[in-house]
């Protein structure tokens, strides 16, 4: 006999067969919804911006949420959020899956796959409805994943009108089909040990600022996988045979390369710091927003990060008009191409480029309530880069989002 099969199937037995099993009070369960049906193109036929390119799609930008909330008792509660992205054909998959402890008036501890505290709106970054712009500014929120597993905890206290919420949380995440943004990585694995966050809002009558803090002790990007050239030239910098035709056979033998060297390439059990401040003020018939992000990556391939915008705006009856402007600054994090042998600098230059960028977005868009829970907007960005492999692009695009 099974020792440890009967104890659980007593145990559930006699959950089915309790009362309590059957106190669930339907009405309590919460059912939500948000959605964005949005359509964009370039108005060349040599751009493309985050999945858009010359011909009109509504693929791209879209999403579908659904979410479930339910209490547990009198102190615990669980929370699911399926969300399914039109750039992932629609393939829906768990944001979050967290059951809550309210352990005081003030703090809630959250175990399991929640969202990633790193920007302002990371709370409801695809709650399109829940901001004025078609899109969240792309340079700051440029990570393409947004939860990870693990716990949290918020704290949130008053000091008269000042509202105050702060948040600590240690979470990890494990994507089999990562695709850097910016670079030329085929999708590949990403492995996130364990992140620690900590952030703090304030919010003082009409203005609300705050930060946020990530510090990543272990990750894994498996370059090796998303591209052949940089498998090759990984092979080359630990081995020093070159294959020339790619026929097996060793044409060239180099000097390997110094341990350092292949760890300023390679993207294995690195480290990264991710900082950012934001403010915003809105008394009501206009409103200011800006938002300021730092990722400092250990040397590699990928390649650290500074960015803003800063957007005004201004609403009159159900319209809301709005401007933003976005710099974006990518230099290379490793300095290996200086030190390896001069018959690799270039290769490995280009590796370490690939992700370069010194660009400005500009971005004009319009917002009109249709009726509570439904918005049409409208956008066109003009995006201009001076250095690294993106190309400029102009914009256009208009959507409905909508929140049930």
């Amino acid at each position: 006999m099974n020792l440890k099969r009967t104890m659980l199937g007593a145990a559930i037995a006699a959950a089915v067969g309790s009362p309590a099993a059957y106190a669930v009070d339907l009405s309590q369960i919460s059912i939500n919804g948000f959605g964005s049906v949005i359509g964009g193109m370039t108005l060349d036929d040599n751009e493309t911006y985050f999945g858009n390119d010359d011909r009109l799609a509504f693929q791209p930008e879209s999403r579908f949420a659904l979410q479930i909330g339910a209490p547990i008792g009198e102190k615990w509660s669980a929370t699911a959020q399926i969300l399914a992205r039109g750039e992932n054909n629609f393939d829906p998959a768990f944001e979050w899956a967290y059951i809550g402890y309210q352990a005081t008036d003030d703090l809630k501890i959250l175990m399991g796959r929640q969202r990633f505290k790193l920007y302002k709106y990371s709370d409801y970054v695809d709650v399109g409805y829940a901001y004025p712009w078609l899109r969240t500014p792309q340079g700051v929120y440029a990570l393409p994943f947004s939860s990870g597993d693990g716990v949290s905890a918020i704290y949130t206290t008053y000091s008269g009108d000042l509202e105050m919420t702060f948040t600590g949380a240690a979470q990890g995440i494990t994507i089999p089909d990562y695709v850097a943004t910016g670079g030329e990585l085929e999708p590949t694995n990403l492995n996130i040990e364990l992140a620690y966050f900590t952030s703090a809002d304030f919010v003082y009558n009409e203005l609300n600022f705050g930060f946020n803090v990530a510090y990543v002790p272990d990750f894994t990007l498996d370059i090796r996988n998303g591209s052949a050239d940089l498998n090759k030239l990984m092979g080359v910098l630990e081995t020093g045979n070159v294959d020339l035709d790619d026929n097996g056979t060793i044409d060239l033998v180099l000097p390997k390369s110094d341990q350092q060297d292949i760890d300023d390439v390679d993207v294995s059990h690195d480290s990264t710091l991710l900082y950012g401040v934001y403010f915003g003020y809105d008394p009501g018939p206009f409103f200011l927003l800006a938002e300021y992000t730092v990722i400092d990556y250990d040397p590699s391939i990928l390649a650290d990060t500074e960015s803003m915008y800063v957007t005004l705006g201004a609403r009159h009856n159900l319209w809301t008009f709005h401007a933003t402007y976005g710099i974006d600054k990518n230099e290379v994090s490793s300095s290996a191409d200086a030190r390896v042998i001069p018959a690799l600098a270039s290769s490995v230059k280009a590796a370490i480029s690939t992700q370069l960028e010194d660009s400005t977005t500009t971005s004009f868009g319009v917002r009109y309530d249709i009726e509570t829970g439904i918005a049409l907007k409208g956008d066109f960005t003009l995006y201009q880069n001076t250095e690294g492999p993106a190309v400029d692009a102009k914009v256009v695009a208009v959507g409905v989002d909508f929140v049930f």
